[in-house]
């Protein structure tokens, strides 16, 4: 197998460009990077969030991945970068295998990352690109767009300052969201959220020079450090003057010990399964099964318990009243009369509470805010190549890495055509794959080609990947000059940024024109719509549905090839008989087989030829219009040549036009040739049908009525009512 491009190396894509590069066109590259960078910033750090990870994690994957992405890959306007769909696509991989955000989710990530590069590079040093065409684009439409809907649906609490316990579909948390929605909502935080609306449409038409994204970042991050738009405390549990609350935090606390001892119970239970599978016999093993099982079904009930009364406790909202000691916190429904409490609105922050010390309650009474960010260079650190782990993330890996490459190359061939040069797919896997392994080795979350940092970046005036590069420089900076502004950016701000380009992003017309072509083209891209809706957030399922339907339905057209019957139409071209409802030869049958004579549909043919022959019982002659067959297997080759015997024996002779070199290969060594007889093999239909006809009339004396009389050019006085056929 070919490993290397015949054009060169695969490590040296940036050659030919470089070659004629000069200082005219840096300019205009150093111009639409810097632009680019003001773009990438914000978009990177929301779709991190959307990935379950730190904001500024966003930021690590515009550089290292984003600069050699660029510097490999072939286009050269393409902005390799954290996007929605991969990120949406990451996160449901790795929830359920840690908790968002901590350092165990991070591990994971990075690992996902990791993976997803090296299987891209493996790809594309294979040269292995085509594999992508599994991702047909019905299926690709109908996941991007369910994909968008449910990033969309995922903001919905951050934009309204909810929060809410995950269950086990992503619908059913939406609408535990919207439940709590209709009895309470943040305001600081929709205040947020609108604000950003507002700003990214009124920037567009008043501050131009500037992208929306970065001015609404701008303008609610100072919003949010002038009036202190974060606000968290630690309160003691006798501050909060609720009964109600104090037995939820105990009872949380009750199952928190029970499940660290459950959890035990269960480790070693799978441990002496995993040690002793030989050694136990079959009663012993069938003892620790079971008592596995009832841990788990213990641990289930518990997590259920723990998820009602987190949500119970989410609920409560408290105001805080200065008294003599201290600040107490009271809820809003049981406040003391004439009370002078103060303004804000508290809520506990359940996930941040630490059962060991659950005398100590974490309060918020403002919005949430990105917060610290390190300075300085992205730490560089080796994933944790641990087999489990790769095991459990492989076929996620796998999944990312198709549809993360299939947005790339479709945006990059895009722009490429509007330039002027090529893409090579394999390249691009090269360049996507080393990517995504430096981004795994900079806490980095899987990155993909993006669609509107691409689309500004070619408006912008970028010639070559230097843009790109220049934008990653611009982004390191930042990490170095900008972090204290960006620890008061809302989190709501992101939010409306994402659900903004979300929402754009959702293409209706494309699956309208999907339809239109084909329908059940249009069936298979709604089908999967509904189906990653359905099973979200195991999106997997939806892809592998939709992958399934397309192969199930081009096997089925490859089992039911369509058999055209020919004839001379008007024009004197000759035409399908029965479309154009064209009268047809009663001594010549010209068939066109549009398809493989395989295994799977040979059986078809020999049908459509015997339905045909009871049709026309004065047939002398098949002829067989092979210009869509490609390939002839086994099992279409005997099928073929039991035809011709069949027919030979009827005195109906047979020819073929239109084959290909390997056919015309196969005919040739499966004796076809030898029993069709090499002077009916014709090039075209035109020989084929004009040289039978003749043959048929050997005094010269052609049928009135035969429609093929006027496509081979037979005169009119040869032409009488009783033709050759019948003398």
């Amino acid at each position: 197998m070919q490993l290397i491009n015949k054009k060169g190396f695969p490590f040296t894509p940036f050659l030919p460009w470089l070659k004629t590069y000069n200082m005219r066109l840096f300019k205009a590259d150093f111009i639409a990077g810097l632009s680019l960078s003001l773009l990438m910033a914000p978009q990177a750090m929301a779709n991190a969030q959307l990935a379950g990870l730190p904001a500024y994690h966003g930021l690590y994957a515009s550089i290292l991945p984003g600069f050699i992405g660029a510097l490999f890959g072939s286009s050269r306007q393409l902005v390799t970068m954290p996007v929605a769909v991969i990120s949406l696509l990451s996160a449901a991989a790795i929830s359920p295998l840690a908790t968002l955000g901590t350092s165990g989710f991070i591990t994971y990530i990075t690992l996902l990352t990791f993976l997803v590069g090296i299987i891209q590079l493996s790809l594309g040093l294979l040269r292995l690109g085509i594999l992508v065409n599994f991702l047909s684009y019905p299926v690709l439409e109908g996941f991007t767009n369910a994909a968008a809907v449910l990033i969309g649906f995922s903001q919905v609490g951050k934009l309204l300052g909810i929060q809410v316990e995950p269950a086990t579909r992503q619908m059913e948390t939406l609408l535990k969201t919207l439940h709590v929605a209709l009895s309470y909502v943040h305001i600081p935080t929709v205040t947020i959220a609108v604000s950003t609306l507002a700003i990214l449409y009124f920037s567009k038409k008043f501050v131009r020079f500037l992208p929306d994204v970065l001015v609404a970042v701008i303008i609610t991050s100072l919003f949010s450090w002038a009036f202190a738009y974060e606000k968290k405390e630690v309160v003691a549990i006798e501050q909060i003057k609720s009964e109600q609350a104090h037995a939820l935090i105990n009872s949380l606390t009750t199952i928190h010990i029970a499940t660290e001892k459950l959890n035990v119970a269960k480790e070693k239970l799978q441990e002496n399964l995993n040690k002793q599978p030989n050694t136990l016999d079959e009663s012993a093993k069938n003892e620790l099964l079971y008592e596995l099982s009832k841990v788990k079904t213990e641990l289930e009930r518990y997590k259920n318990d723990a998820t009602l009364k987190k949500d119970a406790l989410r609920l409560m909202h408290f105001r805080e009243l200065a008294e003599k000691e201290n600040t107490s916190f009271y809820p809003k429904d049981q406040l003391p009369p004439n009370a002078d409490y103060g303004w804000r609105v508290w809520q506990i922050r359940v996930n941040a509470i630490n059962f060991n010390e659950p005398d100590k309650i974490p309060f918020d009474g403002g919005g949430e805010v990105i917060g610290y960010i390190p300075s300085g260079l992205p730490p560089l650190v080796l994933p944790s190549f641990d087999l489990n782990m790769i095991l459990q993330l492989f076929s996620s890996a796998c999944i990312i890495a198709f549809i993360s490459f299939a947005n790339s190359i479709s945006m990059a061939k895009t722009m490429a055509n509007k330039r002027g040069y090529t893409i090579d797919s394999n390249q691009e896997l090269v360049g996507q794959g080393l990517a995504n392994i430096a981004g795994g080795l900079s806490l980095a979350p899987p990155c993909s080609g993006s669609y509107s940092a691409s689309a500004a970046n070619f408006l912008g005036g970028a010639y070559t990947s230097v843009s790109t590069m220049t934008a990653s420089l611009c982004i390191l900076l930042m990490l170095f000059v900008l972090t204290p502004f960006l620890y008061y950016l809302p989190v709501a701000a992101l939010s409306m940024v994402i659900f903004i380009s979300v929402v754009k992003s959702v293409n209706i017309e494309a699956v309208l024109k999907i339809w239109t072509a084909r329908w059940y083209d249009g069936v298979i891209s709604i089908l999967t719509f509904v189906s990653t809706l359905y099973f979200a957030p195991h999106l997997e399922m939806g892809i592998l549905i939709g992958v399934v339907l397309t192969i199930s339905i081009s096997f089925y057209r490859t089992m039911h090839p369509k058999i055209i019957r020919l004839s001379c139409g008007p024009d004197l071209v000759a035409r399908d008989a029965e479309y154009h409802q064209l009268a047809e030869c009663e001594h010549i049958l010209a068939l066109y087989f549009q398809q493989d004579l395989i295994y799977s549909n040979a059986s078809v043919l020999e049908e459509k030829i015997l339905e045909r022959m009871d049709a026309m019982p004065k047939l002398k002659h098949l002829h067989l219009q092979c210009n869509g067959m490609n390939d002839i297997d086994a099992s279409g080759a005997e099928t073929l040549l039991n035809i011709i015997t069949m027919l030979h024996k009827s005195n109906i002779s047979v020819s073929l036009s239109g084959l290909t070199g390997e056919v015309a290969d196969v005919v040739s060594r499966t004796g076809l040739l030898a029993k069709i007889g090499p002077g009916n093999i014709f090039r075209g239909l035109k020989d084929a049908i004009c040289t039978v006809h003749r043959r048929l009339h050997p005094n010269g004396i052609y049928c009135k009525s035969c429609p093929w009389n006027g496509y081979c050019n037979i005169p009119a006085k040869q032409c009488t009512s009783v033709c050759g056929l019948d003398t």
